[in-house]
C-alpha cells in the first residue's frame, strides 16, 4: 500500500488546516472551506505554536458540533482505517474525529449511506428520511455559522 501523503504527522500536527478552495479572497470574512477568519489565513505563517493550537481547537469544537448535530460516528477504528487508506482528504491523527467526518463529507467522498457506514459513521434516527447530500449542506451550513457567529462575537465586538 502507499503511504498517504495527506497524513499530517505529530510534526506537522500545527500545519495550515487550508482546504485549498479559500473564499475569503471573494471577501467572505470566515472562509468557507476551512472555516478560519481571514486574517488567521494571512497571518498563519507568522502564529505561535500557542495561536495556532487556539485555532485548531476553535475549529475542532465547532466541527464537532456541527457533524454530532446530524451524525454519529459508530466505529472510530473504521473511520481511521478509511482515512489512512484513503488519499483524498488531509487527516489530523491528533485532531476530533468529527473534523475528519466534516472532511469527508464536505469533499462528497461518499456515494451513499452505505459507504458512510462502512467507515464506521450514519445519521441520527431523526434525519435518516434526508439525502445524504441535504445533510452535508446541514453540517457545513451549521459550520459556517458557528464560525460566523464566533467571528461577529470576538472578532467584530472588539473591533467596534
Amino acid at each position: 500500500m502507499a503511504e498517504n501523503k495527506n497524513i499530517i504527522n505529530q510534526r506537522d500536527r500545527l500545519a495550515s488546516p487550508c482546504m485549498g478552495i479559500c473564499t475569503t479572497t471573494y471577501g467572505d470574512p470566515v472562509c468557507k472551506g476551512c472555516k478560519r477568519f481571514v486574517h488567521e489565513i494571512a497571518d498563519w505563517s507568522a502564529y505561535s505554536e500557542g495561536q495556532r493550537t487556539a485555532v485548531s481547537e476553535r475549529l475542532q469544537n465547532q466541527a464537532r458540533n456541527a457533524v454530532l448535530s446530524y451524525f454519529r460516528i459508530v466505529d472510530e477504528k473504521a473511520l481511521w482505517s478509511y482515512v489512512e487508506q484513503e488519499n483524498r482528504v488531509r487527516y489530523y491523527p491528533d485532531w476530533c474525529p468529527e473534523h475528519t467526518v466534516f472532511q469527508l463529507l464536505f469533499y462528497r467522498i461518499f456515494s451513499g449511506f452505505e459507504a458512510l457506514r462502512e467507515c464506521g459513521v450514519e445519521p441520527l434516527p431523526e434525519y435518516r428520511s434526508q439525502s445524504l447530500e441535504e445533510l452535508v449542506q446541514h453540517v457545513d451550513s451549521l459550520y459556517n455559522r458557528l464560525g460566523q457567529d464566533y467571528y461577529n462575537d470576538h472578532v467584530v465586538s472588539q473591533q467596534g
